[in-house]
Order: C-alpha cells, then sequence, then structure tokens
C-alpha cells in the first residue's frame, strides 16, 4: 500500500521529529525519501554540530530536515557553497553527555577535526549548548560571536578561557534571545550578564544560573527600566533568583497566589508580564529548623533522659546532612564544581554516609524505645536508663568504610558491597524492623485504649501514657518520611535516569529534604517544643515582688 503526502504534510511530520529530539524515521520508502530531497533543497538550513572530547573538538555540519533520515542524511565537513549564509544552530556539547539521538552520531557517520574546517567566518544564527563542562579554548576563532539566539542548559561555562567567548557574544547587538538555564557563570560573566540586562532590549530572556554574585540588584533595576517602555522589546521573561535578600526585586512588582513567585505586570500593554522565581536553599532552610530543635529538646523535660537523648541523636544526624549540603556540597558546585573530583572532596560523601547511617539506626532506636515503653513500662526506666541510652546513642554514630566514592558510589566491589548490598538492603531491613516495631507498638495501644474504658487510672499516669502515644505517632511520622524518601531515592529515581534534573529531585532534593522535614515533625506534635522560645524570653521577663 503507497501513502501519498504532499510536501506540506511531509514538512509537518518533520517538524514534530524535531519536538522529539530528532528520532530517526524508518522504513521510508523511495517516494518519501524523493520528497525529503525537495524539502531539504529548498529549507536548506544548515547546522553545526561541535563535540568536545579528551580536551579538543571535533565537528561535522548537517541539515536539519535530513537528519530524521539515514538513508538522506550525511555528515558534511562544510555545507555547499550555494547554502553557506544559510547556517542555523552552533550546537556544542560533550560526548560523555550527549544524546546520540540529537547529535545523530551513529558510527557510521564520521566527525571531522578541525583542521578540515575551512578556513574563512561562520556566522550562526543560535549558539546551543547542553550538558557542557568543558572549555571553548580551541573553539576556532573564525565562528563570530554575533548570535541571535544564545541557549544553554545544564552546563558550566565558569572556564576562564569561556570569558572573552561569551564577553563578546553578550554584548553583540544582534543577541535577542537569551535563555540560561540551570547553569554555572565565571564572575567575569555575570558582568557581562548584568552590562546586557542593563540595556534592557532583549525580547525573550529565561534566566536560571548559579554564580557567587546575587543578580537582584541588576535584575530590578532591568525590570523598572522594562515597565517605563511605551514600546518594551522585551515579551518573555522568566527569571530564577538564588541567594538576593528578595527586597529590591519584591518593590517592582506584586506577589502571586504561587509562594515564591513574583508577577511584574507592564502598565502600558495590557496582557504582558514578567515572572520571577525567588528561590531560596533547601539546606540551609533544614539546617535552620534542625538547629531550633536541637535548642529546644534540651530545655523541655517532657520528652525524658532516654527519649529525649534518641531525638537528639537523631537531630544531630539531620543537622549533619543538611549542613554537609549546604554548607560544602552547594558552595563547592556553585564556587569551583572540579574540587570534587579531589581527595578531600570526595570525602563529603562519606561524611553524608555516616550521618545518614546515624540517622537510619536512631530512627531504629526509637521505634524500640517507644514499643518498650508501651509493653513494658515498668521496665522502661531500667532498659534504657543512662549507661545504656548512651551506648546505644554512641553505636548510632559508628564509622563508615573509607573506601573512595561520593554520592553515587563507584564500580568496584568496595563500591558494590558498601553502596549497593550494605546500604540498600540494610535499608530495607530497618524499613521492615521498625515498620514491625511500630505496629505491635500501635496494637499495644489499641489494647490500652479498650482497658482504659473500665479502668480508673490516676490523672498522671494518664498523661504520661497520653503523652508516650503521642511521641509514637511522632516516630511514625518520621519513620513514613523516611520511608518515603528511601522509595524515592532507590527506585522513582531510577525512571528518571534520562533526564538530569528529575533524578537530582528525587535523590539529592527528596535525601535534604526529609531531614528538614524530620525536624519540622518534632515541631509540631510537641506544643512545648513550639513554645520554647516563649518559655524562654517569659523567665527573662519574671519579676518578683
Amino acid at each position: 500500500m503507497t501513502c501519498h503526502l504532499n510536501p506540506h504534510a511531509v514538512y509537518e511530520i518533520l517538524s514534530d521529529a524535531d519536538k522529539m529530539d530528532h528520532i530517526m524515521l524508518d522504513g521510508i520508502d523511495s517516494e518519501w525519501t524523493s520528497m525529503l530531497h525537495r524539502i531539504v533543497e529548498k529549507t536548506a538550513v544548515y547546522h553545526a554540530y561541535f563535540t568536545h572530547h579528551s580536551g579538543s573538538f571535533t565537528y561535522h555540519f548537517a541539515n536539519d530536515q535530513s537528519s530524521h533520515l539515514e538513508s538522506v542524511h550525511e555528515h558534511l565537513k562544510n555545507p555547499p557553497k550555494e547554502h553557506l549564509e544559510h547556517l542555523g544552530a552552533l550546537n556544542i556539547v560533550d560526548y560523555h553527555t550527549c544524546e546520540p539521538s540529537y547529535l545523530c552520531c551513529c558510527r557510521k557517520f564520521k566527525n571531522y577535526r578541525l583542521s578540515a574546517l575551512q578556513n574563512r567566518p561562520w556566522k550562526f544564527e543560535t549558539l546551543k549548548m547542553d550538558a557542557f563542562d568543558g572549555s571553548l579554548q580551541k573553539l576556532p576563532s573564525n565562528i563570530a560571536k554575533s548570535f541571535e539566539s544564545i541557549c544553554i542548559t545544564a552546563s558550566d561555562i565558569s572556564d576562564p578561557f569561556d570569558d572573552n567567548f561569551f564577553g563578546e557574544a553578550l554584548k553583540s547587538p544582534s543577541l535577542k534571545n537569551l535563555h540560561i538555564e540551570k547553569t554555572s557563570i565565571s564572575d567575569s560573566i555575570v558582568m557581562s550578564l548584568q552590562e546586557r540586562l542593563q540595556e534592557c532590549d532583549l525580547e525573550t530572556l529565561h534566566l536560571d544560573v548559579y554564580c557567587s554574585i546575587s543578580q537582584e540588584f541588576p535584575i530590578a533595576e532591568m525590570l523598572q527600566r522594562w515597565k517605563r517602555q511605551r514600546n518594551p522589546c522585551l515579551r518573555s521573561a522568566r527569571i530564577v533568583e538564588r541567594y538576593g535578600r528578595w527586597r529590591d526585586i519584591a518593590q517592582v512588582g506584586e506577589e502571586s497566589t504561587e509562594p515564591h513567585q513574583l508577577i511584574i505586570k507592564h502598565p502600558f500593554v495590557k496582557g504582558l508580564t514578567a515572572k520571577v522565581f525567588l528561590e531560596g536553599d533547601l539546606g540551609l532552610t533544614g539546617v535552620a529548623i534542625n538547629v531550633y530543635v536541637l535548642f529546644a529538646v534540651t530545655r523541655v523535660k517532657t520528652f525524658g533522659y532516654a527519649f529525649g537523648g534518641v531525638c537528639l541523636s537523631h537531630t544531630v544526624a539531620n543537622l549533619g546532612i543538611t549542613g554537609v549540603f549546604s554548607m560544602l556540597v552547594g558552595p563547592i558546585t556553585l564556587i569551583d564544581p572540579t574540587w570534587h573530583q579531589t581527595y578531600w572532596g570526595k570525602r563529603c560523601g562519606q561524611v553524608l554516609i555516616m550521618f545518614w547511617n546515624a540517622a537510619v539506626f536512631s530512627h531504629l532506636l526509637i521505634a524500640i524505645n517507644r514499643c518498650v515503653s508501651m509493653y513494658w513500662p515498668i521496665k522502661y526506666e531500667h532498659i534504657f536508663q543512662r549507661k545504656v541510652t548512651l551506648v546505644t546513642i554512641f553505636d548510632c554514630t559508628f564509622g563508615f568504610s573509607t573506601s573512595t566514592y561520593t554520592f553515587t558510589f563507584v564500580q568496584t566491589p568496595c563500591g558494590y558491597y558498601i553502596g549497593y548490598i550494605f546500604d540498600y538492603y540494610m535499608s530495607i531491613v530497618m524499613i521492615s524492623l521498625i515498620a514491625t516495631l511500630d505496629l505491635s507498638t500501635f496494637i499495644k495501644i489499641r489494647m490500652y485504649k479498650k482497658s482504659q474504658i473500665n479502668s480508673h487510672a490516676g490523672h498522671v499516669a494518664a498523661a504520661k501514657r497520653i503523652r508516650d502515644i503521642r511521641f509514637f505517632f511522632q516516630a511514625c511520622a518520621q519513620g513514613l518520611a523516611f520511608m518515603g524518601e528511601l522509595v524515592s531515592f532507590f527506585s522513582i529515581s531510577t525512571l528518571f535516569d534520562d533526564n538530569k534534573w528529575a533524578h537530582f529531585a528525587f535523590t539529592t532534593v527528596a535525601w535534604i529534604g526529609v531531614h528538614t522535614i524530620d525536624g519540622l515533625i518534632v515541631i509540631l506534635f510537641n506544643k512545648e517544643v513550639r513554645n520554647v522560645c516563649e518559655i524562654k524570653s517569659g523567665i527573662f521577663h519574671t519579676t518578683t515582688s
């Protein structure tokens, strides 16, 4: 059966293929092939693909539409002379992180050394960089730094050799569209970016960068100028600002119904708005919450010595994890990501694993503590005496293997047994034990409530029992959060191996998040903890007559 389609229909199919990361179309008959040839000749837009590998670049040119069909597609040293003025995108990627389907890097196609590149000016409409963390030092100098659009995602352009390239590109009058997302940039590029923002002449601006200098004031100044323009150039603005005080930007716009989001409405163009997303540091939030819990638990007597001591141990573990992420991992990633590969950089992972195991065993100890308090209340004080409590808490922070691994365990026998067998299966065993103990405790609570109906227990004993039940549900909530994080880290994250940021969310963010939530649970379940600041304030303001 032969299907006859007109060129417009074929073009639409190819456009859809573009949106799906340049998928290859298989099983195309000769009629489609000849039609595709005609479309290729008509559109004649060539893109360059520069691949960074082992400190040097290889390249090839290809027509965008032809890349969907093997029989038509070919890698070219240079585009045909009649098409030299139809250069579309300059794609720069790293060999180790590129998508093969995106680059059409099939083995049968050839990439060329830069020595084969013609010595003539190359001017492209668009610069695209994705997951690139190399250096542009060896990029041909005859590439014009005058792009209409720049699109950079999940990259690191903080190399000193990148400064001149992007300094010129950002100053170019032809630049109209700037999209930089989840990318680390150097201070020099930050300054060039700030100078360009002051011009307020871009048509689209999507900005989400990691840098050591706050962008708050330049962004606020640009938005103020934009609001004064009768016929503004900027038609689409989406900005993510981190690490600033947000005061300057907040004065420009108004808060949205969405949290941490500002909407800036243009006063002269109806319906034209800019969005600014204000992001904080989840790790620092976790540190603040757990510091407060640590301060409060030491001052609240209702926790008792044993349960209070275990809670303190667990809080210290939470504080250690959130502290390492916010005070070591985050700053290193922003300032100099290569430091992660040094000897001391890799120790961050070992410190995290130590605190993680302390948190795991603290969860188990809390479950045992609650179970004993419900089944053997008379023996509880003897079982959890001071000496026993100190020994169990000390074991919770017992050291970990000194083998070299980071947050992703290395592919060695040591990494396999410690990272997968010990860490993963130990976590499963801990979950099972905690769930069993919590279920047993819950059954005892149900039995206790039934017995209370026909009992006339004293007020003190009843109040103590109610407090123990509250502590149990607190432990359950912490356990559920802990289980959710393990499922997210070991199971859900594997579904997003091809999506860097989704994988990051279900692993690192989930890891920091659960230890932040842990501290919040202690605050929510204990009125005494919530009121500890009021109690302290009352002590200093008490007078005697």
